[in-house]
């Protein structure tokens, strides 16, 4: 059993599906249907394995579900680091939530930047509620939210608020 991780796309120029291996970034396939596009990726994806076993080639380890931990270390500039000491203080905020925040923030503001970039209609919108940051991007009149405080992304449908672009 081939355990590589296989992406799907439709292109709308190939009007069709476009496979593609993350582990072998040269080795895509087409197929005018989803299970086409697949079927012929585990196909181009055993004969690729196999040319490279021949050849004496090591394979690439497989890409896999990573559980994080919820916590990392950062290292920054000490007046960076007093700036939001100060801030989250006036916020009555740990630092800790406050970093969370605004990493939330900019984590919902970057994909509206990149949906803009891919000319889908959308807005942003965010509150912060106790020691959580809540954003949310609109897109295909679908809501979906970031939740600061669990670190990772939440997608639930959102009431707005108003406001957004």
């Amino acid at each position: 059993m081939v355990k590589y991780s296989i992406n799907i796309l439709w292109s709308e120029e190939d009007k069709g599906f476009i496979a593609t291996v993350p582990e072998f970034p040269s080795l895509s396939a087409f197929g005018e249907t989803y299970e086409e596009s697949l079927k012929e990726a585990q196909a181009a994806l055993e004969g690729y394995i196999t040319v490279l076993s021949e050849d004496g080639e090591s394979l690439p380890e497989p890409n896999t579900v990573i559980n994080y931990s919820g916590q990392t270390r950062i290292r920054m500039p000490r007046e960076l680091h007093r700036h939001l000491a100060i801030e989250s203080a006036r916020q009555n905020m740990s630092l800790n939530s406050y970093m969370v925040s605004l990493l939330s923030m900019s984590l919902v503001l970057n994909k509206l930047e990149r949906l803009e970039k891919e000319n889908q209609p959308c807005y942003v919108d965010y509150e912060i509620i106790g020691s959580t940051a809540v954003g949310s991007y609109i897109t295909q009149g679908k809501p979906v939210a970031y939740l600061g405080n669990v670190g990772i992304e939440q997608r639930v449908p959102l009431q707005l608020s108003g406001g957004g672009r």
